[in-house]
């Protein structure tokens, strides 16, 4: 898991985000979202989660993972 992250999910990032300072950061919190999601969801099929259709998650997660790409990291602290 931490080779694909390394690997695949930071170069990407590095392409997207253009304050290279916060690309670790921003990768860190996409995946803890994306592996908490399949946890919950696949792993753990928590109800009512596992039955959820995947577009009210998409719509749902999709705005949690844009604000970590695209919106301001609030400092440590706030």
């Amino acid at each position: 898991m931490r080779e694909l992250f390394a690997s695949q999910l930071v170069p990407a990032l590095r392409r997207l985000i253009p304050d290279e300072s916060e690309v670790p950061q921003r990768a860190a919190l996409l995946a803890s979202q994306i592996l908490g999601l399949a946890l919950a969801r696949s792993v753990l099929e928590l109800p009512p989660f596992d039955a959820m259709p995947p577009n009210l998650i998409a719509a749902n997660v999709g705005a949690t993972i844009q604000r970590y790409l695209h919106e301001p990291l609030r400092p440590s602290g706030s």
